[in-house]
């Protein structure tokens, strides 16, 4: 998380070089302290499929793989099949106001 604040405060500042100006700090962020669905939220939410596809097996995109049907390490599948964050409660927004500077 700091190191998001950290990119944050660089794209700010770089923003901010070029007559924008804000008084929203890097720092503020929103988030939802629920274990909701985004679906639950945004009725139209939708996680592109084959994008879906892609992060649960993403294991088999390894070079190693598509050359020998198998990965290279005993637990690549554990930890490159992943489903995607679908739940409010992993994602912290930054929603950030700027002014141009005359």
């Amino acid at each position: 998380m700091d190191r998001d604040m950290q990119k944050t405060k660089c794209i700010i500042e770089a923003i901010g070089k070029n007559g924008f100006k804000t008084k929203w700090p890097y720092t503020q962020y929103t988030y939802f302290n629920c274990d909701n669905g985004i679906v639950s939220l945004d009725d139209d939410f939708q996680y592109p499929s084959v994008a879906l596809e892609f992060v649960k097996n993403l294991y088999m995109e390894c070079a190693n793989y598509k050359i020998q049907e198998k990965n290279c390490q005993s637990d690549c599948q554990k930890y490159l099949s992943r489903w995607p964050v679908l739940r409010v409660k992993h994602i912290r927004y930054q929603v950030i106001m700027f002014e141009r500077v005359d």
